[in-house]
C-alpha cells in the first residue's frame, strides 16, 4: 500500500483506465486528448494517425489528425481525399504537378486520382477520407490546392458571430 501523501496524490491526479471526458452518443462523439491512440494507417511512413471520425464510429467518412516525422508519408487513397495543414510543411503530388503547402493551406484530391502527401519536416495535418458520391448534371471536383486565409469568411445562418470558410 502507498504512503498517504502518495496515496492523495494518487487519488487527485491519476486518470483510471477508461475514466475519461470522452463521451460517444448517437449523434456526436467529443473526443479529448487523454483518448487519442497514435497508430499508423496502412501504407503510412514515419507517421501516425489520431481517429476523430470513421465508418466503425457510425460516420460516412473518415477524419484523422495526420502527424508527420520528417519524411514521412500517407498511403495511397481511393476515395477523394482533403489535407489541411495545421503545423510544418507537406509537400503534394497529384499528376506531376507539384506544391508546399504551409499552416493553413490545403489540398483536395479526386477519387481514384494517383497522389503523394508526405512532409518535409515534422508536420501535423487533418486528413479527410469520403467515398465519391456524383451528383447528376455535375462535373466531378478536380484537383485542388489553396489557403484558408485568401477565402472569405461567410456568417453560418446569418450568425455573424459565427464565421465559416468553405474550402
Amino acid at each position: 500500500m502507498l504512503p498517504g501523501p502518495c496515496r492523495q496524490f494518487e487519488k487527485e491526479n491519476m486518470n483510471h483506465l477508461g475514466q475519461t471526458r470522452s463521451s460517444y452518443q448517437a449523434d456526436h462523439a467529443l473526443l479529448t486528448p487523454e483518448t487519442f491512440v497514435r497508430a499508423a494507417l496502412p501504407g503510412m511512413e514515419k507517421a501516425t494517425a489520431i481517429v476523430h471520425a470513421a465508418p466503425a464510429m457510425g460516420a460516412k467518412f473518415t477524419e484523422y489528425t495526420a502527424e508527420f516525422e520528417s519524411g514521412g508519408a500517407l498511403g495511397s487513397a481511393m476515395s477523394q481525399r482533403f489535407v489541411f495543414v495545421l503545423e510544418g510543411k507537406i509537400l503534394v503530388e497529384e499528376s506531376r504537378k507539384e506544391s508546399s503547402l504551409g499552416r493553413h493551406a490545403y489540398a483536395y484530391f479526386p477519387a481514384g486520382s494517383e497522389h503523394r502527401v508526405s512532409a518535409a519536416g515534422p508536420s501535423r495535418a487533418v486528413v479527410i477520407e469520403k467515398m465519391y458520391q456524383p451528383m447528376v448534371g455535375a462535373r466531378p471536383p478536380q484537383y485542388l490546392v489553396g489557403n484558408e486565409q485568401a477565402v472569405s469568411a461567410e456568417p453560418l445562418m446569418g450568425d455573424e458571430a459565427l464565421q465559416v470558410r468553405a474550402l
